[in-house]
């Protein structure tokens, strides 16, 4: 969500929200549903998604779980994440938990995630 802040930070307006459909786990509070948002070098808000405790996440080119996003202030795709079958917002996938590195940025390499599958990553 993206909001403006008064000078004086007493009240917010023009909230929007810019990325939804972020799975969480209905029966586990917390369960590998938190991801962090920080903006990277490239100018981007990466956002890594837990998996929810749902193992089938991951893998799913549809979920929004288990995955890296990448996306612009406005919530819309950056270029160059994976691209189809993938929804547009997905840079990266295979991860249970994964965050992103102290620079905003996730590690651009082929890594092992924790369920022990192969992670795609860029």
């Amino acid at each position: 969500m993206r909001w403006t802040v008064d000078a004086a930070t007493t009240s917010i307006t023009g909230r929007a929200d810019i990325l939804t459909s972020l799975p969480v786990s209905a029966t586990s509070v917390g369960r590998h549903s938190g991801c962090r948002l920080p903006f990277g070098p490239d100018g981007y808000l990466w956002v890594t998604a837990g998996d929810a405790a749902t193992g089938t996440n991951p893998q799913d080119p549809q979920s929004l779980g288990g995955k890296i996003l990448r996306v612009d202030r406005d919530g819309d795709p950056a270029p160059g994440n994976m691209g189809p079958p993938f929804r547009p917002e997905i840079y990266s996938y295979g991860h249970r938990n994964r965050r992103v590195s102290p620079s905003g940025r996730a590690t651009a390499r082929r890594t092992r995630s924790s369920t022990g599958r192969t992670a795609t990553t860029r």
